[in-house]
């Protein structure tokens, strides 16, 4: 039986990736105006890139908890519990066709 992703977990990996960030603004504070600016340019990228991992795990958190509504909504019978890339896969849309390969 596939693992179940926990939600919990996945947030508290996210507020230690916030704060090992918030260290890494903290410890640039007597740089240049310049290097400031790209550390925060840096800790900007770095916690969208966490977030988005969050809320990816927690929809699929979510969904292998409860797949009843994927089946209800797609019209295929789900199995209880999904794999993670499953789950991702059922909740990342698809590139319109005209996008480049």
């Amino acid at each position: 039986m596939p693992k179940k992703k926990s939600i919990k977990g996945s947030a508290n990996e996210f507020k230690a990736e916030a704060d090992k960030i918030l260290a890494f603004l903290t410890a640039s504070a007597g740089l240049g105006d310049e290097h400031v600016s790209w550390c925060h340019d840096l800790a900007i990228i770095r916690l969208y890139r966490a977030f988005e991992s969050l809320m990816l795990d927690t929809l699929v958190g979510a969904l292998n908890n409860d797949t009843s509504t994927l089946s209800t909504k797609t019209g295929f019978s789900f199995p209880k519990h999904l794999t993670y890339d499953t789950c991702a896969c059922a909740l990342m849309p698809l590139p319109p066709p005209c996008w480049p390969a």
